[in-house]
């Protein structure tokens, strides 16, 4: 009966540290415009600071990040060249390839909001730049890039690999210990 109580804990034990190392970071990210740490570099067209403008990218140290959620705060665009239409598109820098989240193409000089540029599947993916542009020179068509305007993205998809090789070797240690008790009883 002893040693049978003894193998329930060794599992029990084995079987909680197998479900911390497969448990995903239940946290999201968010990166506000403009934050701390975080660098803009103008692009081509009209700059007029961190809040109205027509091409920047924001670059910053890298974090994992999970499926991009959307935009929310105040940032809104419209197109008021008045040759045309102008694209506007929101690209996120991911595993160090530049990826486009979308592109819009409004038709009348409306604002937007910046949430209409939806989400984006990634899964896990290391971000560490954000690219919101117009392919002409608008005149400020980015408006109230506030400090609050903040992209969000889900928890990564998979678990980070540094505490599922700590946990699987704490499991694998628990397994080896109660072998040579074993072994040592026989």
């Amino acid at each position: 009966m002893f040693k049978f109580m003894k193998i329930n804990k060794l599992l029990a034990l084995v079987a909680l540290t197998g479900l911390i190392a497969l448990a995903p970071n239940a946290s999201a990210t968010v990166i506000n415009w403009n934050q701390s740490g975080s660098t803009l570099t103008p692009g081509s067209g009209f700059f007029g600071g961190s809040t109205d403008f027509d091409d920047v990218t924001m670059t910053f140290t890298g974090v994992t990040v999970g499926d991009f959620t959307g935009v929310t705060g105040p940032a809104l665009f419209h197109d008021h060249n008045p040759f045309g239409s102008t694209q506007f598109k929101l690209d996120l820098h991911l595993d160090g390839a530049w990826v486009n989240v979308a592109t819009i193409d409004p038709v009348d000089g409306n604002l937007y909001s910046m949430a209409d540029f939806g989400g984006l599947a990634i899964g896990s993916a290391l971000l560490d730049g954000i690219r919101v542009q117009n392919d002409g020179a608008v005149g400020y068509g980015f408006h109230s890039f506030f400090d609050d305007t903040a992209f969000t993205f889900s928890a990564p998809s998979v678990p980070d690999s540094g505490s599922t090789v700590v946990c699987f070797s704490l499991a694998l240690g628990a397994i080896a210990l109660f072998r040579r008790k074993q072994i040592r009883s026989v």
